[in-house]
């Protein structure tokens, strides 16, 4: 006869099943937790080295400057290849499209995954300094080496990065103060830093803009290498919310975080035949050490062919680090437009309605540097040199430093009157005065090309010469057959010399005409 379980021994057999739970359960949950850490843990792993190995194969665009921090979307890791998606936790979450890598650089990458609209990137503006030029900064009297550590610029208030080039037998501290004008300089060239950044013209004059008497603010965002905001390819005004990464930051097909321009127009030796009498015809043989200081005569009657290869003498001082030449017009075009800008002299408070325009350089001895402090075409004012930095208190600013690009000390200088400016830009690919057509072919990273008159054509975005053509009255003359473009007007313009002045004529000699240069990193 069977019998079953007895109420006891149920009661038993439950006991023991509820202690082996006790015992057993925690471990299995523990067990199941650990596994998803351990699949969490190794989901993350596989993200934080894709995302290092993305940013070892993109150095042209990740730049390792401390401070820095960039934004990786995982979004991109699988779009690129970097990662397989969809991307998902041990809770089935896909998180392909809702996370971003974090990338802080401090001597080294450190990584963290967070939600993308947490991950704010910061530009850093920090001058590309390589061997050769040595940061300064302005001290109210004098220029002294820079600690480039330290805040040495400030582009929220005008404040913009210099530095020079010493002489070769001239050693200088943090702290020292260099001389940059008399007849023994320590430095033989003073470059201003103009950070790569994207702007955006709002309506047909710019923010706040009237008409082209007086035109508005350029709208400008700095921004790293890699960025692609290329606008819209009708002409500015039609689409004004569109931004455009300046063309200027482009070189040879390399991206740049910046580029050094001249800090004056470029000049000879003091005792030099160039110096004395640019027009003489032994001129083009004595320029083997050019300069770009303030007070001297600026160096005229040049070939554009001489003017190039001056430009590029520089270059036995920056150890194969940094690419000195001719200034091209959109790069000209770049200065234009970040004085124009709040972080110009547009921006600056010291100057009120017309006198924010850049003060003319009305020196019939061409001195580099000078003011007339004053943006009109008045030439009876006694001109006035570069470090007249006095603030008049009436609206006028500077006598000096109305002539920058800031509005003081620290902005690039002569770029309206002085000498007209020729720069390399070319219509048609016009040959002549040491220019060929072999010469176009080695050297298209050199110039800007234009190939045709219509100044609404997208070739001409970003330029400074469709987009902001006439403003300030400045002169606007329409690239015809001669080839080259010049910039700025000269001393014996009227209300036409300006930073927004353009004219065109040939490439041959002419006492009128100078040149810039412009040092762009190549590393």
């Amino acid at each position: 006869m069977n019998k079953g379980f007895t109420l006891v021994e149920l009661l038993g057999v439950i006991v023991i099943l509820g202690l082996i739970m006790v015992l057993v359960l925690p471990k299995v949950t523990g067990y199941v937790r650990s596994s998803t850490t351990k699949t969490d843990k190794l989901t993350e792993d596989l993200i934080y080295d894709a995302s290092n190995l993305y940013l070892e194969n993109n150095k042209n665009i990740y730049d390792t400057v401390n401070g820095s921090v960039y934004c990786i979307s995982l979004k991109t890791l699988v779009k690129e290849n970097y990662l397989k998606g969809p991307i998902t936790f041990a809770d089935g979450q896909d998180i392909t499209g809702t996370k971003s890598i974090q990338a802080t650089f401090n001597n080294k990458y450190s990584l963290k995954l967070v939600d993308s609209n947490e991950c704010k990137e910061v530009v850093s503006l920090a001058p590309e300094l390589f061997d050769g030029l040595v940061p300064v900064v302005y001290n109210n009297s004098n220029w002294q080496i820079a600690d480039p550590s330290s805040n040495w610029y400030n582009y929220s208030n005008q404040q913009w990065a210099n530095a020079v080039i010493l002489k070769d037998d001239v050693n200088k501290n943090i702290g020292d103060i260099v001389t940059v004008d008399g007849n023994n300089p320590d430095v033989i060239a003073m470059f201003v830093w103009i950070p790569r950044y994207s702007y955006t013209i709002k309506g047909t004059y710019g923010k706040g803009g009237v008409d082209l008497a007086n035109p508005g603010e350029i709208d400008i965002k700095f921004v790293s290498r890699g960025t692609k905001e290329k606008g819209s390819a009708n002409y500015i005004g039609e689409n004004p919310n569109n931004w455009l990464t300046h063309p200027a930051f482009t070189f040879g097909g390399k991206e740049l975080r910046g580029i050094w321009v001249g800090k004056f127009e470029t000049s000879a030796e003091k005792d030099s035949l160039c110096y004395t009498n640019p027009s003489n015809d032994n001129c083009n043989n004595d320029l083997q050490n050019p300069y770009i200081l303030p007070n001297r005569n600026s160096l005229r009657y040049q070939t554009v062919s001489n003017e190039f290869k001056v430009s590029q003498k520089f270059n036995t001082n920056l150890n194969g680090l940094g690419d000195s030449h001719m200034m091209k017009n959109s790069e000209w075009g770049a200065v234009a437009y970040l004085s124009q800008s709040k972080y110009g002299k547009y921006g600056n408070n010291l100057y009120i309605g017309a006198n924010k325009e850049i003060y003319q350089n009305k020196s019939s001895d061409y001195i580099t540097g000078s003011s007339n402090g004053t943006p009109s075409q008045d030439g009876t004012l006694t001109q006035c040199p570069y470090n007249d930095i006095t603030d008049k208190k009436d609206g006028t600013g500077s006598c000096g430093g109305g002539a920058s690009t800031t509005g003081n000390i620290t902005g690039i200088y002569d770029m309206s009157g002085g000498a007209w400016d020729r720069v390399m830009a070319n219509n048609n690919n016009k040959v002549g005065h040491g220019i060929d057509a072999t010469w176009f072919k080695e050297h298209e990273k050199y110039y800007d090309l234009y190939v045709d008159t219509n100044l609404n054509n997208s070739l001409y975005m970003g330029h400074a010469v469709g987009e902001t053509s006439g403003w300030y009255s400045d002169l606007a003359r329409l690239i015809e057959i001669n080839s080259w473009l010049f910039r700025g007007g000269c001393n014996v313009s009227t209300t036409y010399a300006g930073v927004f002045s353009l004219d065109v004529s040939t490439g041959g000699p002419s006492d009128g005409w100078s040149f810039r240069v412009v040092l762009s990193p190549t590393r």
